[in-house]
């Protein structure tokens, strides 16, 4: 990973150890694990009863799962088109099985929303250990890749209450729980997963895998072209040494901020270990993330992601472009200003600010007919902090004005230089 990125996580991670949590009711620990990225991978430990509710499962998982030294047999809630491709033996280890029922789920007399996510997306690991209850969610699910060869980056949670405040499993996940919203599982309510289909996904996986974690690195590089402007950058998608990519049909790459009409086959390269040109572009769309789009070879599944990859000669003057590009008149230019000094809080100021119409007087008069000195000067009496970040905006514009119109009014720029000097000399009198 590159040096910010180094630093950043680490400052992240001093933070994490620092923060005071505030606990769900009843509950009286919390702890942190990630599997992943060290030796040991998260598990869970012996207990009295196991419950378990997770999307995604396969036999080896449940297999230790069903395998942990427990008083009575794990319950699972999952999905059906997972159960059953789990072995038939591993199902019977399970007192319970049970998926979501769709019908309770939606039966609240409310209609669906188009954007509302439907199915089990829940996970959790629930433990009943002494007079305890630990109930363990995060990002991982029962699966091999998630709990035993640490194949997935998961972060799990693991909040730790007496079971007379935060409840048993039975209680949890049971009728008076969210098991009231589930049913039990039928082993044979749906035909097994075509052999083919599954294949096309372990090979989709494993090449999704390899294009993550094989070390891709972007460079970018300036051009000499008729139009620099326009398109003066360069991209090359650099692999380190040849990826297999068994089982892929085709690839194809761009970065996000241009869309999939600048695609390019990358399939071949990547498998002969050679760069690939992604072709110009301006300054403004220069980016560190890369879409992917990928076939099996049998062209029985697509799938569509994007990762971040670390980006080599990326300009320094690249931040401030993007601001300019983004504050491209006087308009924009206080309508962002507006939305700096808007009350924390007060929705209503933060929709006048970014409200079109503010034209180029905005400094002597707002949308809601408060003048903007005014709003200035009362920022200023308040420690001047949102001064500061204007302050900032206006110094990150001026970096980058030899391209395109100014959006700062000659007029505000008087106007600021005055709270230039206010800010200084309040600086110098909070330090003496």
């Amino acid at each position: 990973i590159s040096d910010e990125t180094r630093i950043l996580t680490e400052e992240i991670a001093k933070d994490v150890r620092r923060t005071n949590w505030t606990m769900p009711g009843g509950f009286e620990e919390v702890a942190f694990a990630v599997n992943g990225l060290g030796r040991s991978n998260w598990q869970p430990s012996s207990c009295a009863r196991l419950g378990v509710i997770s999307p995604f499962c396969d036999t080896d998982a449940l297999d230790l799962l069903t395998a942990l030294p427990t008083a009575q047999k794990p319950i699972i809630i999952s999905r059906s088109d997972q159960l059953i491709s789990v072995a038939p033996r591993t199902i019977e280890a399970f007192e319970r099985v049970s998926v979501l029922d769709e019908m309770a789920a939606s039966d609240d007399g409310e209609e669906d929303s188009t954007c509302a996510l439907k199915g089990l997306h829940a996970k959790a690991f629930i433990s009943e250990i002494g007079w305890n209850t630990v109930l363990t969610v995060g990002s991982g699910n029962a699966t091999r890749p998630s709990l035993i060869s640490g194949r997935n980056v998961e972060l799990f949670v693991s909040l730790l209450g007496k079971r007379s405040k935060v409840g048993n499993i039975e209680q949890i996940m049971g009728e008076s729980g969210f098991g009231r919203l589930t049913r039990e599982f039928v082993p044979n309510e749906l035909d097994p997963a075509d052999p083919e289909f599954a294949q096309a996904e372990k090979w989709l996986d494993d090449a999704r895998r390899d294009l993550c974690r094989g070390d891709l690195r972007l460079r970018c590089e300036r051009t000499s072209g008729e139009d620099p402007e326009e398109h003066a950058w360069s991209v090359w998608l650099d692999p380190v040494e040849p990826l297999p990519l068994r089982g892929i049909g085709s690839l194809s790459a761009w970065p996000i901020t241009r869309g999939d009409g600048h695609a390019r086959d990358v399939l071949a390269a990547l498998r002969c270990g050679e760069s690939v040109d992604l072709g110009t572009m301006p300054i403004v769309d220069l980016t560190r993330f890369l879409a992917f789009r990928m076939t099996d070879e049998n062209e029985t599944e697509t799938v569509l992601f994007s990762t971040g990859l670390v980006m080599e000669g990326l300009p320094a003057e690249r931040h401030a472009a993007i601001l300019r590009w983004t504050i491209d008149s006087r308009d924009a230019f206080f309508r962002y200003l507006r939305l700096l000094l808007s009350e924390f809080g007060d929705p209503f100021s933060a929709v006048l600010a970014v409200q079109d119409g503010a034209g180029a007087k905005a400094w002597a008069t707002g949308a809601d007919d408060a003048p903007l000195l005014e709003d200035m000067v009362r920022a200023l009496c308040r420690g001047g902090e949102r001064l500061h970040a204007i302050d900032r905006l206006v110094t990150r514009l001026e970096a980058g004005k030899e391209s395109g119109a100014d959006p700062v009014p000659a007029e505000f720029r008087k106007l600021w230089e005055v709270f230039r000097v206010a800010l200084h000399e309040q600086g110098a009198d909070h330090a003496g």
